[in-house]
């Protein structure tokens, strides 16, 4: 498996060290360790979690490329085992995650992996339910989480000025249907666009879609 990233993120135009690699590794042996215990993640882990997490790595490159600021901050919302936020950190060294988990248990590791890949002072984590988080963010990410427009709210409260919501999702038709849902809830206050990823290995299809306030406001539920 020693030739495994370095193949995948070459097939995916990321750029890399060996640091990065090793810390990809690391990441994926303290999910090993402690997963048969706190149930982290199911299937492949380089794969379905690791490599799906790093294919939005172009276009947060793109929304950084957009934000005025030189300053650029991205929270990782339900982080879980630190997917999508902790692969990205590594090859995004440029770029500050926060790490939001409301379990215990599952923040506990998360601050094991931190430590543990060296991530430390650019990565931080909020032990906390995402209606508690007080702090902005130019960009929120959300991987396997809740139907959007069951998430819209609280993550749009997270947003600076000129912020985006950032969601993996899958099939074409379901997402449809969660714009739609998106849209009869909150209409007219989100702009979408979908951007289709290619994952080396997986055997799904894998949809980035980015969200945008129309207005700088925060959406009641």
């Amino acid at each position: 498996m020693a030739d495994f990233f370095p193949q995948a993120l070459d097939e995916m135009n990321i750029p890399y060290d060996q640091k990065m690699i090793a810390q990809l590794e690391r990441h994926v042996s303290e999910i090993e360790l402690f997963n048969p215990v706190y149930k982290l993640v199911t299937g492949d882990i380089r794969v379905r979690h690791v490599l799906d997490s790093l294919s939005g790595y172009h276009e947060i490159r793109k929304i950084k490329g957009l934000c005025p600021s030189d300053s650029f901050t991205v929270a990782d919302l339900g982080s879980g085992a630190g997917f999508p936020g902790i692969p990205l950190a590594i090859v995004m060294p440029d770029v500050h995650f926060t790490l939001v988990e409301r379990m215990g248990r599952r923040a506990g590791f998360l601050r094991n992996v931190i430590a543990a890949t060296g991530l430390s002072g650019r990565v931080d984590l909020i032990e906390s339910d995402i209606k508690e988080v007080k702090r902005k963010f130019n960009l929120v990410v959300m991987r396997a989480f809740h139907p959007l427009c069951d998430i819209a709210s609280e993550a749009s409260a997270l947003l600076a000025a000129g912020g985006s919501i950032l969601a993996w999702k899958t099939t074409e038709d379901y997402l449809d249907h969660e714009l739609a849902e998106l849209e009869q809830k909150f209409p007219g206050r989100f702009s979408s666009s979908v951007t289709p990823v290619s994952v080396p290995g997986l055997d799904r299809p894998q949809k980035l879609c980015r969200l945008c306030l129309r207005q700088s406001v925060h959406i009641e539920s």
